[in-house]
């Protein structure tokens, strides 16, 4: 997989290009036909798009393709390309003209073109809040998180009524609070119609995270109440397995447009199942947040591994472990200590006490991705404080009592809470607006999966909690 370093654009491969031209396989027929790729690179989308039509679709003999390539150099390759496959065109006796544009595509699309066919692999990269790209989107009412999203955006806008948009993106969008804006705006403005997920996070070299091919379509009717889910295990797109559900479980409206991935339709009931007898987590008088201290940052204050009279302890996901419910604590050697000097902010500190941790960051090869452990009142100290790679459980900035805190724990650690968590996160980051989404079994319930394993001496493995936890659970429906 090859990248152009200067524009953070990832080129596509031959074979999800093929797949993606294929997912226009139910395009409203006329004899003419505008496409718009808008990061076009050399080219590849546009024109397994152009030939998919060519083959499938004899009505059309006019087609127009818009090319936006902010890259002169990948121009020239574009334009070989295109004249490279020239014969193809010509032979299916229909008019096709690529118009190149060298430009910005965010800065200098023109908002009165319309299309009926959009495809793309736009760049990736996070902008700035500060930059000036961010200031000119923020005048135009586009959201500006990350370059791939504002290709979205601004292509839906130039999406004609009854168009269809197929993109392969990032799979953070689908859930977190930094795009639920854009959420909200491309969810509105067309119907999704197709999820594809590539479970492996190394489909383009360098990127470490899953991505999607999502497929838009401009227009309300019955058959947009359904989206299609399809998962591919390896690289191969035409590989893949396939559920079909409502769009209303895939969908959270309730938070935050967050959207579902199910592989399977056993995923989808341990969701159902979770969700229509959990309770929010503000009613149990609890709260989750991300740990305050930022090390890089906190570059004042200094870690130690050994305790004296002037640090408080710190929590690293270094203190974190699969194989016991509480932490780690202290850890012989660790690089980064086990304490930091007391002078931090004291909006960073928190009260001792029993708090519930989880990873905001797991790696891929592990076979849990999320866990919890237990942070138990440490020693003799006042204070204690959180590493931000850690989401941390609380009751209004206090610890929490000793057996709520063990229920809560082992729900998390369940097979179903981690089923749940993966279809909203996959192989991204853990948010502590994904944990407030989560649905938790009401207080007594909790005290009551903490009463038993205290009182079963069982073995601190995945199948004892299961079994602990759904013996609890058994009033649910």
């Amino acid at each position: 997989m090859s990248k152009n370093t200067n524009f953070n654009q990832y080129f596509t491969p031959r074979k999800v290009a093929d797949y993606m031209a294929s997912l226009f396989s139910d395009l409203n027929i006329k004899s003419e036909i505008n496409i718009l790729d808008p990061g076009v690179g050399k080219g590849i989308l546009a024109i397994s798009l152009i030939k998919y039509i060519l083959d499938n679709y004899s009505e059309i003999k006019k087609i127009k393709c818009v090319c936006y390539e902010i890259d002169p150099l990948i121009i020239i390759d574009l334009k070989k390309n295109i004249n490279d496959i020239k014969f193809h065109f010509l032979e299916n006796n229909v008019s096709i003209n690529f118009e190149i544009r060298n430009k910005d595509f965010i800065r200098e699309y023109t908002d009165n073109e319309k299309y009926d066919v959009i495809i793309s692999n736009p760049p990736y990269e996070k902008i700035k809040s500060n930059s000036d790209l961010a200031r000119y989107l923020n005048t135009k009412g586009i959201s500006h998180i990350n370059l791939y999203s504002t290709f979205i955006e601004i292509s839906l806008t130039l999406l004609q009524e009854n168009g269809t948009l197929v993109s392969i993106i990032p799979r953070s969008f689908t859930n977190g609070s930094y795009f639920t804006e854009f959420r909200k705006k491309v969810l509105e403005s067309s119907s999704l119609t197709l999820l594809h997920l590539f479970k492996s996070r190394n489909l383009f070299q360098g990127v470490l995270q899953e991505f999607l091919i999502v497929k838009f379509e401009k227009q309300i009717n019955s058959r947009m109440s359904l989206i299609t889910t399809r998962v591919s295990e390896s690289h191969d797109p035409f590989k893949y397995n396939e559920i079909i559900i409502d769009k209303d479980i895939v969908i959270d409206k309730e938070n935050n447009n967050v959207i579902k991935i199910f592989n399977n339709y056993r995923e989808m009931q341990v969701t159902n199942f979770i969700e229509k007898n959990g309770v929010n987590i503000n009613l149990l008088g609890l709260s989750v947040s991300t740990g305050p201290l930022v090390d890089f940052r906190d570059i004042d204050n200094k870690f130690y591994n050994y305790k004296d009279s002037d640090v408080i302890p710190c929590i690293f996901t270094e203190h974190m472990s699969q194989e016991q419910l509480e932490i780690i604590w202290p850890l012989k050697t660790n690089k980064k200590g086990n304490y930091v000097t007391r002078n931090i902010s004291p909006k960073k500190l928190k009260v001792s006490g029993n708090y519930v941790i989880m990873k905001r960051f797991s790696p891929n090869k592990n076979n849990k991705r999320f866990y919890s452990n237990i942070v138990p009142s440490i020693e003799d100290n006042e204070y204690i404080t959180f590493d931000n790679k850690i989401n941390y459980f609380h009751a209004n900035n206090k610890g929490i009592d000793g057996i709520t805190a063990l229920g809560i724990s082992l729900y998390l650690n369940t097979s179903m809470v981690e089923i749940y968590l993966n279809q909203i996160v996959g192989n991204t980051q853990l948010n502590c607006s994904d944990l407030k989404s989560l649905k938790y079994p009401e207080l007594k319930l909790l005290r009551a999966i903490g009463f038993n394993w205290q009182n079963a001496n069982m073995t601190y493995n995945l199948s004892n909690i299961d079994k602990v936890v759904l013996n609890v659970l058994k009033i649910w429906e």
